[in-house]
């Protein structure tokens, strides 16, 4: 099955993807590498300028557990670059220490040293870093990370998809809203565990949290992609949280089901998705 979509020449492919391939692999990977990593205290600076110097100690733990699943990722993926495992046990080694509360929910945000300074958004947290311990379950073939990682998600799923009154993250309204940034971390979660180890369970996710984006999130005749709509998937045009589109969620949105759509060689979906 073909699916040429954007009908972009073949040299243009090639040229595009070597421009990618140069940019993250002798670009941004050594950048992060570089300057991103705290040996004193532990884990990885999140704050740093354009020339890798922190300008704030505070360290995000949903952007670590992303960290800690890129390196991991590369090294299942693309080479076994021993540099790529060890940076991410050591991110991993300071997010099992400090990020998580007694009962499993997790810190947004602690200091250099590991203190808490923010509990929100616990949710996309314990995420990141379920995906984060299953990728480098594989890099290091640590079983209990694996475990842990599925243990996770079963405390996680539940929560995915409920209504929100709080679409913004500021303060509640007397509306419910469904989320889209829930269905696309289902999608996230469910397709790394799947990819890592298939599994009808994590299979039926994905295609619950597509049907979920395709019959709610899109919007055709307005050709946006919108962030809060109704619990029945309707548009809320009247206010401002109901008009909210986020070209980052809606890129990676796309990008997930062009993923989807090419493993199941569903070209209706891979249409959709450009």
């Amino acid at each position: 099955m073909s699916f040429d979509v954007c009908n972009i020449p073949n040299d243009q492919i090639e040229k595009l993807r070597k421009q990618y391939e140069n940019s993250l692999f002798n670009d941004i990977i050594p950048w992060w590498i570089k300057n991103s990593p705290d040996y004193e205290n532990g884990g990885y600076y999140t704050c740093l300028e354009r020339d890798g110097q922190p300008y704030a100690g505070d360290k995000f733990m949903w952007m670590t557990g992303r960290q800690i699943w890129m390196l991991s990722h590369l090294y299942n993926k693309h080479y076994k670059n021993d540099e790529w495992l060890k940076l991410a046990q050591h991110g991993a080694e300071f997010l099992i220490k400090y990020a998580f509360e007694e009962n499993g929910k997790m810190y947004f945000r602690l200091t250099r040293k590991g203190e808490p300074l923010a509990r929100c958004l616990s949710l996309y947290t314990e995420c990141f870093t379920a995906i984060a311990f299953a990728e480098l379950g594989k890099a290091s073939g640590n079983t209990d990370l694996l475990d842990r990682a599925a243990v996770m998600y079963g405390k996680i799923r539940p929560r995915l998809g409920r209504l929100s009154d709080t679409a913004l993250l500021g303060y509640p309204l007397n509306v419910q809203f469904h989320l889209h940034s829930h269905d696309m971390m289902r999608i996230t979660v469910a397709w790394v565990f799947n990819d890592i180890s298939p599994n009808n369970r994590w299979n039926a996710d994905i295609s619950l949290s597509v049907d979920s984006v395709l019959e709610n999130h899109w919007k055709p005749e307005l050709g946006v992609l919108l962030e809060n709509v109704s619990p029945e998937g309707k548009a809320i045009l009247d206010l401002p949280e109901g008009r909210m589109v986020h070209p980052g969620h809606a890129i990676e949105t796309a990008w997930m089901l062009m993923e989807i759509a090419r493993c199941r060689k569903d070209k209706m979906l891979m249409q959709t998705a450009v």
